[in-house]
């Protein structure tokens, strides 16, 4: 698999670290890391090679493989792959619904959260799922053909 890093990325660091808000963006980039490792395993378990991953100054991006066998699997009048990249397209979005519903529990269990650090774990969930499900091309909700 190949890596490759925006050099954008430490452009948003420096950004971030003048106004004292680097926090809130290793917040955001911890959350948006475990979005992809949720598209990451479950590319895998769908039988998908991941072939690269990138990483941006708004989080990650991973490209899979498909395999020229799923190409031609029908599934009444649609196709397998289209079923699979949708529920891969999913994945990353229902890792963060996870991690909130986690952070909640946690919480309301054990306190040992700040408030501040609590209100940006969830406000992060919900900004990169919400987004992540816009109907825009490089995010997980566009038109997957």
């Amino acid at each position: 698999m190949q890596i490759k890093v925006d050099i954008k990325i430490f452009i948003f660091f420096l950004i971030f670290l003048i106004t004292k808000k680097i926090k809130i963006y290793g917040i955001l980039m911890m959350f948006s890391l475990l979005h992809e490792i949720g598209h990451f395993i479950c590319g895998l378990l769908l039988g998908f090679r991941p072939q690269k991953m990138t990483i941006l100054p708004y989080g990650l991006k991973i490209n899979f493989k498909t395999k020229i066998n799923d190409l031609n699997k029908k599934v009444k009048q649609g196709n397998m792959l289209s079923v699979k990249k949708i529920v891969l397209a999913l994945a990353g979005p229902l890792t963060n619904i996870i991690c909130i519903i986690i952070t909640v529990l946690i919480n309301k269990n054990i306190h040992i959260i700040k408030n501040d650090t609590y209100a940006n774990i969830i406000y992060a969930n919900i900004l990169i799922a919400g987004f992540n499900l816009l109907p825009i091309f490089p995010l997980d909700g566009r038109k997957n053909s």
